[in-house]
């Protein structure tokens, strides 16, 4: 209220207010309590239970993750201890074992550890199987709230639940692929037609006509004007 001439948002505050007979009190955070009503409401423990009921698409996610040849191996060996007769994929089970884990629902998970200096915290994230990306893919970057982004945002969106080998080369040639993106993104590298000059010498030797209108009647009934135009004089009629 004691802005000086105000423009804008601020003008129509002032004079939505100006109607109403109030006076401001200050109240300090500690004692506005009501702001905080929302994020403080008490939730009964009947919504813990819920949570806890075996999910429909988790028992589907974990019957997909031991159909998979790749992540059977991985979830056998986290299970039972049992590492496959091929020597070169026990070795790898072993190697990177450490960065996967089973969660209490069944399900597999990887850890993603944050590399940077001084950082010692990791994320756990869904490890998806082969038959799973495809609905992945889709729904982050065909569905409505997807937007069809480019390669790195859809990445970043999927990264942050779900991993498996060679995530971003399948993000990337999805989105390549993507019929919806190739006819409304214009391509990046666009040439434009060099502008060649005509090279006028006289006046009158080149003369452009152009006509305009219509336009409200004249007294004698004329509504266009035609207009030339002297290439090199640029001088009108």
């Amino acid at each position: 209220m004691n802005v000086k001439d105000a423009t804008g948002r601020l003008a129509r505050w002032s004079l939505l207010l100006q109607q109403y007979d109030f006076d401001i009190v200050y109240r300090p955070g500690k004692q506005n309590d009501k702001a905080d009503d929302l994020s403080r409401r008490p939730y009964e423990t009947c919504g813990l239970s819920a949570l806890q009921r075996d999910d429909p698409q988790s028992a589907k996610t974990r019957e997909l993750q031991r159909c998979d040849i790749e992540l059977s191996e991985i979830i056998d060996f986290l299970e039972s201890d049992v590492l496959p007769s091929d020597d070169k994929s026990a070795r790898k089970i072993l190697l990177t074992s450490d960065s996967f884990y089973l969660g209490k629902d069944g399900l597999l998970y990887h850890l993603d550890r944050n590399h940077k200096r001084n950082a010692r915290d990791s994320f756990s994230k869904l490890v998806v199987p082969q038959s799973m990306r495809y609905e992945i893919l889709s729904n982050v970057h065909d569905h409505v709230s997807g937007g069809h982004f480019g390669v790195h945002k859809t990445f970043s969106k999927v990264k942050e639940r779900y991993w498996w080998k060679g995530m971003f080369k399948d993000v990337e040639h999805w989105c390549k692929l993507c019929t919806d993106c190739s006819m409304r993104k214009s391509p990046r590298n666009s040439k434009k037609a060099p502008l060649l000059p005509i090279p006028v010498k006289n006046t009158f030797e080149r003369v452009s006509v152009d006509v305009l209108g219509p336009f409200p009647p004249s007294e004698k009934g004329n509504r266009f004007l035609v207009i030339f135009c002297d290439s090199l004089t640029r001088w009108c009629s």
